[in-house]
């Protein structure tokens, strides 16, 4: 057992853990906020949306690194697969759309001129 072995590893995954609830809990809140929303708000809202989205790929990514793979007794490839899927969201990068961006430029310089 991970526990008994090693209390360092059962630490590593207890952390693990935390992080993942704790992003799990917060990313249904941002589905449940966004449900919720008109699709303006969202719109005019979409990059701060964006933001929380790479946080949460980073976070759960940073979870899926503390877990001690080795002592899981995994296949190598699975293993590989796991680090893999660790690089790919702490460098993926969520966009908006270049017809929202564009749609966004309009109503910000709109916005600027009134003031």
């Amino acid at each position: 057992m991970i526990g008994k072995n090693n209390p360092q590893k059962s630490k590593s995954l207890d952390s693990a853990v935390q992080i993942l609830d704790r992003e799990i809990w917060a990313s249904k809140k941002l589905v449940m906020e966004c449900t919720k929303r008109n699709k303006v708000y969202l719109l005019l809202n979409c990059r701060k949306i964006v933001k929380r989205l790479e946080g949460m790929m980073r976070e759960i990514s940073r979870a899926l690194g503390l877990i001690p793979v080795a002592s899981l007794e995994l296949s190598i490839g699975i293993s590989e697969e796991i680090e893999r899927l660790c690089d790919d969201m702490i460098k993926a990068e969520c966009k908006a759309t270049i017809v929202e961006v564009k749609i966004l430029e309009r109503i910000e310089s709109g916005i600027q001129e009134e003031c």
